[in-house]
């Protein structure tokens, strides 16, 4: 895959995708083969998937990285090896990331053994190259894991963001159709994402005006602007767009009931608990790698009542099932610490 386009539809709640396969693909890319629409239920249950499996795309990335200057088989085994994961050709995103971090292991192995004859700088080149490859895979991890809500934002902390949004215009029939180029990350793409999900909960996120005093309780929005190309300090590519996220006042909003979606609840509470486990055993994926053998028990059970209440067409909201919820979390804490115990006293 050598880009991916896409083009959200508010009204109708969908993202098209155009996947374009090489350079002589551009011409023809508007094609039944090219062309992938989801639903934005679709996309949200995508991406949760590739967080939960997204451990496997560290690991990948790390041993492509000490694999670049060493001979070529397992270098190219490895590859296969990220390739044929059962969510790759499931998983939109999971195969653009897979895509995204080959081809740029690739190229980073190509400047490598271009320089294999440079003695003094060599070791430099691959270290460089090395980095590279880390620095991409943090990238779109930075990315799929952002808090696209910006609700922590500060009032004294104004956050500043520039990226470049490359548009393509494609003819079909009486009409021209616009496409926008996903970056390696897809951070524009989410961004985007998120502003039509903002849209769609009334949220009027663009707002350059700050005259909504009649509210209370404090969120972010932001301004957008675009800065000349002839600016200093500032991206001089064409499209460039300067994000200002400023705080300003917002209606308090009453806090989600886990009971509304009770498996969401579950998978969030599990993945908190893995995601501390990675942060506290750096070095050490077995601690995650065995709290997540344990998920299947407590989505299962979260899964199975949600399904019972569905046949008898009762609503989750109730106090049973914040009870249920309470549980099977006090049952995930416990493993959570027991395994936790366990690596502790091992170190």
């Amino acid at each position: 895959m050598r880009e991916l386009l896409y083009q959200i539809n508010e009204h109708l709640k969908t993202v098209t995708f155009i996947i374009i396969r090489d350079n002589n693909d551009k011409s023809e890319a508007i094609s039944d083969y090219n062309i992938i629409t989801l639903k934005f239920d679709d996309i949200i249950k995508s991406v949760e998937e590739l967080k939960l499996d997204f451990q496997r795309y560290e690991d990948s990335a790390s041993k492509l990285a000490e694999l670049i200057p060493r001979a070529e088989k397992p270098f190219k085994n490895e590859v296969d090896e990220l390739k044929s994961l059962s969510i790759y050709n499931s998983n939109l995103f999971a195969h653009y990331y897979s895509n995204t971090l080959c081809n740029n292991a690739f190229n980073e192995r190509k400047i490598v053994n271009n320089s294999i004859f440079h003695l003094i700088t060599f070791r430099s080149i691959v270290n460089k190259s090395k980095s590279n490859i880390y620095s991409l895979v943090n990238c779109i991890k930075d990315t799929l894991f952002a808090n696209w809500s910006f609700k922590n934002q500060g009032e004294d902390n104004p956050l500043c963001i520039e990226f470049n949004k490359p548009i393509r215009y494609y003819r079909i029939g009486n009409r021209n159709e616009e496409y926008i180029v996903a970056d390696a990350a897809l951070f524009n793409f989410f961004f985007d994402f998120k502003k039509a999900l903002n849209k769609e909960q009334d949220e009027d996120i663009i707002n350059c005006s700050s005259d909504d005093n009649d509210s209370d309780g404090s969120y972010t929005s932001y301004d957008v602007s675009r800065e000349s190309s002839y600016e200093n300090n500032h991206c001089k590519q064409i499209e460039c767009q300067t994000f200002l996220f400023i705080p300003r006042k917002r209606k308090k909003r009453a806090k989600n009931d886990p009971c509304k979606d009770p498996v969401k609840t579950i998978q969030c509470y599990f993945r908190s608990k893995t995601h501390k486990l990675h942060i506290q055993f750096p070095n050490n994926n077995e601690p995650e790698q065995e709290l997540k053998k344990s998920k299947k028990k407590f989505y299962k059970k979260i899964k199975n009542k949600v399904e019972e209440y569905k046949i008898e067409k009762q609503s989750t909201i109730c106090p049973e099932m914040k009870k249920l919820l309470d549980e099977i979390e006090n049952d995930i804490n416990k493993e959570f610490e027991n395994i936790k115990y366990k690596y502790e006293n091992m170190n």
